[in-house]
């Protein structure tokens, strides 16, 4: 495919327009792949449920629900989804938005770049809360929550980078805690399979996913229990511990962390 740009892919659930921002709630179907493309105007997205691997300039990344990403102008990637699909909010924006980034002074960076902790998800999730359930006033908590969610993007641009390119090892630590997410295992003996440190595993892990192993591995849990609550009627206790949490409770209050809804919530939405 060529370098020109191309619309947003997968299959539109709904869409809203808001103080010259777009935003789309989109669906993609399970094992889509997506080859390599641009997109002509920068948009942040939230990954809301599902998971995907995105190939892009200097590395691969593996999308969890929860996690930002923010994809400048022209950046180039290519999506491969796993078996579950995955649903994303997408926020473009337009020339305008690209006008008062000059205005205030904001470089966007020149690749996509990932927020999986912080205050980003959580502007995000805040975002899609006034994406489905708006009023007369969410124009203008969109306009402000993305103004702080630009902001967010320069800290990170004066930040120290993470290092480009994921290296072979890494990548089958993380493909691990997908195929082995609901078994058990240990810091010390994920590093063994691998021949490396335990420090330098969690050191480097963090370094290239943006978080630390644990939370990882929670979000992949928290991906598992998002597809039984939207196709099963599985009790939520039973879910809960199928998915490796203490409780309900304890399952309840990380699933709501991650998805910014609680999973009663979430059921009657992707099942009503």
């Amino acid at each position: 495919m060529s370098t020109s740009s191309i619309p947003f892919c997968g299959s539109l659930d709904t869409e809203r327009h808001a103080s010259d921002l777009a935003l789309y709630q989109r669906s993609y179907a399970p094992a889509l792949q997506i080859d390599a493309h641009a997109h002509a105007a920068s948009y942040f997205c939230l990954v809301i449920r599902g998971a995907f691997e995105e190939h892009f300039e200097g590395g691969v990344r593996r999308c969890t629900p929860g996690m930002v990403i923010f994809r400048p102008a022209g950046a180039r990637h290519a999506d491969r989804f796993q078996h579950e699909g995955a649903t994303c909010l997408l926020v473009r924006l337009n020339e305008r938005w690209h006008a008062r980034l000059e205005d205030y002074q904001v470089t966007c960076p020149s690749g996509s770049v990932d927020f999986s902790e912080g205050k980003m998800p959580m502007l995000a999730r805040q975002l899609y809360a006034e994406f489905q359930a708006p009023d007369q006033f969410s124009a203008l908590a969109a306009e402000g929550l993305t103004l702080t969610m630009l902001a967010e993007l320069e800290r990170r641009s004066v930040a120290p980078t993470r290092t480009a390119g994921t290296p072979p090892w890494l990548r089958q630590v993380a493909e691990r805690l997908h195929t082995e997410a609901l078994g058990s295992w240990s810091v010390e003996n994920l590093a063994q399979g691998v021949d490396v440190h335990p420090v330098h595993l969690m050191r480097r892990f963090r370094q290239h996913y943006g978080c630390t192993i644990s939370t990882y591995a929670r979000r992949v849990r928290i991906t598992y229990a998002s597809e039984q609550l939207a196709h099963t009627d599985a009790p939520l206790a039973t879910i809960a511990l199928d998915a490796g949490f203490y409780d309900q409770s304890h399952f309840s209050r990380c699933f709501k962390k991650v998805i910014g809804t609680t999973p009663r919530a979430y059921r009657a939405a992707h099942q009503g």
